[in-house]
């Protein structure tokens, strides 16, 4: 094979693997959003956070099988780590924390997780 017929042939596959790659990204994304869908949620950051406070490991899956951004903040600075240890939430918490979300972000008030959980217990007794 001349030179030239090979290198557009590798252009071609690498173009047509780029192009498969992306669609099954969007695959991806949209059989999570689906899933979310039928477990009650949807594809957004309210959503995101409700999971985290409801303990919902299988939907903070879902999730961030669909690319949703795990490091996502509340208007106050608040991540779902966050959310998550103030709801007393601790499987999500876990997962949380392993999916890199870090353990002494600061959120609302300068607080840590671990902080805004203290908190919340303070409040409740």
């Amino acid at each position: 094979m001349h030179p030239l017929m090979r290198q557009t042939a590798g252009a071609g596959f690498a173009a047509l693997l780029g192009i498969s790659l992306t669609a099954c990204q969007k695959r991806g994304k949209e059989t999570a959003k689906a899933d979310l869908l039928e477990a009650g949620y949807q594809f957004t950051q309210a959503d995101w956070f409700r999971a985290a406070h409801q303990n919902d490991v299988l939907a903070l899956k879902k999730f961030t099988a669909g690319k949703f951004p795990a490091d996502t903040r509340q208007a106050n600075g608040d991540s779902a780590l966050h959310e998550s240890a103030t709801s007393g939430a601790e499987a999500a918490a876990d997962y949380l924390l392993k999916c890199g979300l870090p353990i002494d972000s600061l959120g609302a008030d300068d607080s840590t997780p671990l902080m805004s959980a203290i908190a919340k217990v303070r409040i409740r007794n």
